[in-house]
């Protein structure tokens, strides 16, 4: 049995990059934000602004926990803060492989400028993104295997994943 933690910043391509890799691995798929929204019936959106971060943080810990107990294959792709919380990333590292998909500010920035659903980067992108980069890199930088994203194609960073594995 194995889980694969992919981390990184919102906008990463997490999501994506898991669906594909679960695939090829014949793995089972989870997105935590996608598990939360399930468990609490609300957008991770909603939870934010009804709520606060806080609590979200707390919900999204509890799920961390419930999706490292579980048995079987999984690629996991976490939110932008799981492993920034709660001691998410000793957590992760602990059950399974965690793959940092390192994407530039700039790139990100460019990737969300449109981008009206994620909570923490509402109102002035630019600045957020960076400051979210330079607060969790020294966290994300942890992770056993770390792939640089900015230039790559999906099929590609699969590929590096699946090799690194």
């Amino acid at each position: 049995m194995s889980k694969i933690f992919l981390i990184g910043m919102p906008g990463s391509g997490k999501s994506t990059i898991g669906k594909s890799l679960a695939t090829q691995l014949n793995y089972t798929f989870l997105d935590i934000d996608t598990e939360i929204e399930r468990k609490e019936g609300a957008t991770v959106e909603a939870i934010f602004e009804l709520k606060g971060e806080s609590y979200f943080r707390q919900v999204e810990a509890q799920v961390l926990g419930q999706v490292a107990e579980k048995k079987g294959d999984f690629v996991i792709a976490t939110g932008g803060g799981t492993p920034c919380h709660y001691n998410g990333l000793a957590l992760m590292q602990k059950v399974g492989k965690t793959v940092f998909i390192n994407i530039s500010p700039k790139v990100l920035i460019n990737r969300l400028k449109a981008d009206t659903q994620r909570p923490l980067l509402k109102d002035g992108v630019e600045n957020k993104i960076q400051k979210l980069y330079f607060d969790r890199i020294d966290v994300y930088s942890n992770a056993e295997i770390k792939i640089e994203g900015d230039s790559v194609t999906v099929d590609k960073l699969v590929a590096t994943i699946v090799d690194k594995l």
